[in-house]
């Protein structure tokens, strides 16, 4: 009840089907309510609390149960863990919470990550959770063949494949061949492939602040 009286507000504000994201009262997952999300379309819900990034930035793993990987307790440290982190050529997720009164003590911090990772978008990719996941969902969608990669999606992704950064709109489809010249050609293991773990890679790393709800 009180999720769709919530939507219907916010979607009275900010237009209709805007509002794919949940927060669980006060962090607290249900369980019920988690599966009514899910039933509903939504697509994701967050708790409340920090994970410091033991999941090494992975994707979440459960989009209706995830929380952040730092708050005001940890964000330097994490920051760190970040900067240090290699990269695997996989989609990467920092997203760390923002309340101002959490930050009352140790604003030097915040002010510290904005500099560190402000105004940088050749470097960082600025996004909303539903940027973020509606991206990953286009990274998952690849039709990937022996001669050609189609992005079917109407987003557009980033992807590496023999050494070159590719750049595929939403509806195109890649020819292999088109790049062989320009790359050494590297062996693919199309049958053990995914677009996760070989053909797909973030140029750009993700940083969401979860303005958006």
């Amino acid at each position: 009840k009180y999720v769709d009286i919530t939507e219907e507000k916010l979607e009275a504000i900010f237009g209709e089907g805007s509002i794919v994201g949940f927060a669980y009262p006060h962090g607290q997952l249900n369980k019920a309510v988690k599966q009514y999300l899910i039933d509903a379309g939504y697509l994701y819900a967050r708790k409340t609390g920090s994970i410091k990034a033991t999941t090494g930035f992975d994707m979440p793993a459960d989009r209706f149960a995830w929380t952040y990987n730092a708050d005001a307790s940890c964000l330097l440290a994490v920051m760190k863990q970040y900067d240090e982190k290699a990269d695997d050529g996989k989609l990467k997720f920092f997203s760390f919470g923002v309340h101002s009164v959490d930050y009352k003590n140790c604003w030097d911090d915040l002010q510290e990550f904005a500099d560190t990772y402000g105004n940088r978008p050749e470097d960082f990719w600025y996004a909303s959770n539903r940027d973020i996941f509606e991206y990953e969902d286009a990274v998952k969608a690849l039709i990937i063949t022996e001669e050609s990669i189609t992005n079917p999606s109407d987003i557009t992704v980033y992807i590496t494949v023999n050494n070159v950064k590719v750049k595929l709109p939403a509806g195109a489809t890649l020819g292999l061949s088109d790049i062989e010249a320009e790359a050494p050609k590297t062996e693919i293991d199309f049958e053990n492939s995914t677009p996760e773990n070989l053909h797909s890679s973030l140029t750009a790393n993700l940083v969401s602040d979860v303005a958006k709800e």
